[in-house]
């Protein structure tokens, strides 16, 4: 499978505020400020979690005019000192610039105002100026939007925790360094890589009768995971390295329960527990005649009721599904560390069609089969009345490389 690679859209950096930077004065020698130039690669069909162009030029702010989590990026550089005939980075010195960086939108004139010189075009600002040294700098940089998730062990390397919960994991983001850097009067580009593996589910129907819906109320991914993992901004390819902690299972409708656990669906429990539900359309394509599936999220909530008896064992039942407040296709994906090839994956997906009961279905994962870096994995299950069949799409993000791989798994336990 390929690498990915990003590149959307390059925006020019301009930093022009003077005023609260945190740096020590630097030498003007070039009266030039340092700008970026940040791409994140193709735009998948829904940002999600994924920090995509629009993603990391999401303009929130705090009170000190510095990114939320959501959005921007942070950069640090580091001056080379020369030693003999060499020329290299003390990435453990104090840094010539470590800044969180924003996008700044283009403003365009108003003609209803007195003043009709507004106009500036779009760039990425910083807190205060940061002029070019006369030798060379080192730069790596990071997308703020994982940063909770960050243990800095020093300023270039950390130790990433992936959260339990679905709904919480974060597309990671980290730049291939760019080193030896000079003055020349462009701007620093800045390629970020995705660390993680992307991992989706799409719904597709083969009835065309509209009466039926198909709910889908658990999606597990089971297997051998790990939690956590160290990355090294300062090498040629960052990647997510040492990893550890042992996770067996992620759920996809998760939620957090009272004692920080994550909780999910089941029908012998009372709660109310996310879930999806589709419409059966029958084979939909699109104007290229490729097949168009729906996207899976937690678009509705079940609740489970339990009926205590007197004279007996408590019973369940469940309400019909109601939408859910708030519910966003954007948040659909699983951000999960890479892995090698292992024995034993699956899915495990609960459903139940109109009129029909909960019914469990099941597909292992090839021995083969593994998680990589910066590929997208989406999970389509094919349901009807008589079973679901489950196949993989496997991409990559490199806009350069248009690979796609597809399959079909193999069901473990059919629905009966």
């Amino acid at each position: 499978m390929k690498r990915f690679f990003f590149s959307v859209i390059a925006l020019s950096a301009i930093a022009i505020s003077c005023t609260k930077s945190g740096l020590v004065e630097l030498p003007q020698t070039f009266e030039t400020p340092i700008t970026f130039e940040p791409y994140t690669g193709k735009a998948p069909t829904t940002k999600a979690t994924v920090m995509d162009s629009e993603a990391l030029q999401d303009e929130l702010y705090d009170a000190e005019n510095s990114p939320t989590t959501k959005g921007g990026f942070h950069v640090l550089a580091f001056t080379h000192t020369t030693t003999g005939e060499n020329s290299v980075a003390d990435y453990t010195a104090t840094p010539y610039m470590d800044e969180d960086v924003w996008y700044e939108a283009a403003v365009t004139d108003d003609p209803e105002t007195a003043d009709v010189n507004e106009a500036k075009e779009a760039y990425w600002d910083y807190n205060g100026v940061s002029y070019w040294p006369e030798g060379k700098l080192d730069f790596v940089a990071y997308g703020l939007n994982a940063k909770d998730y960050m243990a800095f062990t020093s300023k270039t390397s950390f130790t990433y925790a992936v959260p339990a919960l679905v709904s919480a994991q974060e597309d990671l983001i980290v730049a291939t360094p760019q080193k030896g850097e000079t003055n020349d009067g462009s701007k620093i580009n800045i390629p970020f890589k995705h660390l993680l593996s992307k991992v989706g589910f799409s719904l597709e129907t083969n009835n065309a009768d509209q009466k039926v819906k198909v709910t889908i109320k658990k999606i597990v991914l089971s297997g051998a995971f790990h939690n956590q993992g160290v990355v090294d901004m300062t090498a040629d390819t960052p990647a997510v390295g040492s990893k550890s902690g042992n996770v067996t299972s992620y759920t996809f409708f998760g939620m957090q329960g009272a004692d920080n656990s994550v909780v999910d669906y089941n029908p012998s429990i009372a709660n109310t527990y996310d879930c999806f539900v589709g419409d059966s359309k029958g084979k939909v394509t699109d104007n290229a005649g490729k097949q168009v599936y729906d996207p899976i999220y937690a678009n509705h909530t079940i609740t489970v009721v339990a009926n205590p008896a007197e004279d007996g064992p408590t019973t369940f039942t469940q309400t019909s599904p109601v939408s859910k407040t708030g519910a966003s296709e954007d948040n659909r994906y699983m951000m999960i560390i890479p892995t090698d090839a292992q024995a034993n994956a699956k899915i495990t997906v609960v459903y139940q069609l109109t009129g029909d009961e909960e019914r469990t279905a099941e597909a292992q994962l090839a021995n083969t089969f593994k998680f990589e870096a910066g590929m997208g994995y989406e999970f389509v299950l094919k349901v009807s009345t008589l079973k679901v069949d489950f196949s993989v799409n496997v991409s990559g993000w490199d806009p350069n490389v248009d690979i796609e791989e597809s399959y079909t798994l193999t069901p473990v336990t059919p629905a009966e």
